[in-house]
């Protein structure tokens, strides 16, 4: 079975070194440490211009929740737009509902800017609380994507809600498992479910950048 190892990197260095590597496609943002953020216009330049594999990039304002004002959803869709002008492959965001609930209306209008770009539902989509109901309202903004690590710390302990999501979603759109997915436990988490995409740090072998 073919597999789809996605990068989590957060500079250029990282992204040519995961490449290197084996990582078959990257997520670039910034401020990992409290789950990414929007990488500045020059870094996401250099890194879609670099490597010859697909660029996710990361639009989210600012660290905290996902319930944005409308100025700062406003930064967002300028961020999509200068996304889709560099020449990213896609973007990875989304916006919730002060109630925990995905936020369909604003959510779409980032997807639908994306024109021919795909679209990645973060991991805010594991603060939901029903998240079989929150699949079919990330269905409904039209993304491609969503990522996810079952509502648990690890992919690994999420694995029972990832491989009903994975079911329920048939064919609707891909659920990207992700949680302290690595090189070293993959290949395990892939005997227990069907999903063929993984996101991660340390999906590929990043010894000698990340001192691992």
């Amino acid at each position: 079975m073919n597999i789809i190892r996605e990068a989590c990197v957060e500079n250029l260095q990282q992204a040519l070194i995961a490449k290197k590597n084996g990582a078959e496609r990257l997520e670039l943002c910034d401020n990992l440490a409290c789950g990414g953020t929007s990488n500045a216009y020059g870094v996401m330049k250099s890194v879609i211009h670099a490597v010859d594999i697909p660029v996710m990039c990361m639009v989210r304002p600012r660290d905290g929740d996902f319930v944005y004002t409308d100025a700062e959803f406003e930064s967002m869709k300028d961020d999509v737009e200068i996304c889709r002008l560099l020449g990213a492959a896609g973007v990875v965001s989304g916006v919730l509902l002060p109630n925990g609930d995905i936020d369909v209306e604003r959510s779409k209008i980032l997807v639908d800017l994306c024109e021919s770009m795909s679209f990645t539902f973060h991991k805010a989509f594991d603060l939901c609380p029903n998240p079989l109901q929150a699949l079919e309202d990330v269905i409904k903004t039209g993304a491609n994507r969503l990522l996810t690590s079952g509502q648990a710390q690890t992919a690994a302990e999420g694995i029972a809600l990832l491989n009903q999501l994975h079911s329920l979603s048939a064919g609707r759109l891909q659920i990207v498992a992700a949680g302290k997915i690595t090189h070293s436990n993959l290949e395990n988490l892939q005997t227990q479910t069907s999903i063929t995409e993984f996101h991660g740090k340390k999906i590929v072998w990043l010894k000698y950048l990340l001192n691992y």
